[in-house]
C-alpha cells in the first residue's frame, strides 16, 4: 500500500518538478531566452536574437505601423553597424505649395561645414553630402531611395528652423531728417531658431537620435535690402554653429554605441555554465579603433 501511494501522487509531483528544471540538453544543447517558452524551435530563438534586417514601416507617406510590427520593432535587439558610410542630407522646405519637391536653389551653406566637422570620425568610413532627389510624397521612403543611390548605410538629416524679424531701434529717430535714413542703422535684424541633426538608419527606417543647437543673433542695419542682410546673417550664424553640432553628433554616436552594448547585454539569456550560448545580438563596431576623447568643454 505504501509503495502504491509513493508511485502515484509523489511520482507525479517529482515528474512535474523535473520538467520545470533547466535542461542543458534541450533544443540541441542551447539555452532558452527568458521570453521564449521551453521547447521553442531554433528558428523562434534566432528570430528574437537577431536585429531587424528590413523596415517594418508601411511604404506610404505616413509610414504607419500595425501592432505586430510595432511590437517586433520594440522587441528586436539594437544594432550599430559601424563603421559605415554616412551621407548628410538637408531637409529643405518645399519649393512652393504645389508639391513636396525641395527648394534646390538655396541649399543650406552650413551643410558643408557640418560635413567638414565630421571628417575623421572613427565611426564613419566616408562622409558625403547627399543631393536631394525628389521622389513624390513618399516621406521617409524617399530618403531611403536617395541613400540607396549612394549605397549609404546611414543618413544624417540636417534641418534649420529659423525665424527672422526686423524692428526699429533708437537710431530710427534720425530718420525724421530724411537724410539720416540713408546711413543711420535704425533697424535691428534678429535671427532666432535652431539647427538639428538626426541619424537615420537606412536599412530599418528608424531614427537613432536627434541633436539640436539653439542659435540667435542680432545686427543693426539701415533700412535698405533687409532680405539680403538677413540671409547673410543667418548664413554666418548657422555656419558658426556647425563645429558644436558636429561635436554633438560625434558624442551622440558614441553614446548610442554604448547603449547598444548595455541593452543587448540585458537581453542576453541567463545560461547555465555548461550550456552552449545561442547566437548573440550582433554589434559590429571596430573594437581596435581607439575611442575619440571628448573635448574638455563637454
Amino acid at each position: 500500500m505504501g509503495s502504491g501511494w509513493f508511485g502515484g501522487p509523489v511520482a507525479a509531483v517529482l515528474f512535474v518538478s523535473l520538467l520545470s528544471l533547466p535542461c542543458a540538453g534541450c533544443a540541441g544543447g542551447k539555452a532558452t531566452l527568458r521570453s521564449i517558452p521551453v521547447g521553442a524551435s531554433a528558428a523562434a530563438v534566432a528570430a528574437v536574437a537577431a536585429p531587424l534586417d528590413r523596415s517594418v514601416f508601411s511604404r506610404d507617406p505616413e509610414g504607419r505601423l500595425d501592432e505586430d510590427s510595432l511590437q517586433r520593432l520594440l522587441d528586436a535587439p539594437l544594432e550599430a553597424d559601424l563603421p559605415a558610410r554616412l551621407g548628410i542630407l538637408p531637409v529643405l522646405p518645399a519649393a512652393d505649395s504645389r508639391g513636396p519637391g525641395p527648394n534646390l536653389l538655396r541649399p543650406p551653406p552650413a551643410v558643408e561645414k557640418l560635413a567638414a566637422g565630421l571628417v575623421g570620425a572613427e565611426h564613419f568610413t566616408l562622409i558625403t553630402e547627399v543631393l536631394p532627389i525628389p521622389s513624390g510624397a513618399l516621406g521617409m521612403e524617399a530618403l531611403r531611395e536617395v541613400a540607396a543611390r549612394y549605397r549609404l548605410r546611414y543618413l544624417l538629416l540636417y534641418r534649420e528652423e529659423l525665424s527672422r524679424s526686423v524692428s526699429a531701434n533708437a537710431w530710427a529717430a534720425g530718420y525724421a531728417t530724411i537724410l539720416g535714413a540713408l546711413f543711420l542703422p535704425g533697424e535691428t535684424l534678429r535671427i532666432d531658431g535652431l539647427v538639428e541633426a538626426s541619424l537615420f538608419d537606412v536599412k530599418t527606417g528608424v531614427l537613432l537620435f536627434t541633436v539640436r543647437r539653439r542659435v540667435d543673433a542680432t545686427q543693426t542695419a539701415t533700412v535698405w535690402q533687409h532680405d539680403e542682410k538677413l540671409g547673410r546673417l543667418s548664413t554666418r550664424l548657422t555656419a558658426a554653429a556647425m563645429t558644436d553640432l558636429a561635436r554633438d553628433v560625434r558624442r551622440a554616436v558614441r553614446e548610442y554605441v554604448a547603449s547598444v552594448r548595455v541593452e543587448n547585454a540585458r537581453r542576453m539569456p541567463l545560461m547555465p555554465p555548461s550550456s552552449t550560448p545561442i547566437v548573440a545580438p550582433q554589434l559590429t563596431v571596430a573594437a581596435a579603433t581607439p575611442t575619440e576623447s571628448a573635448p574638455a568643454a563637454e
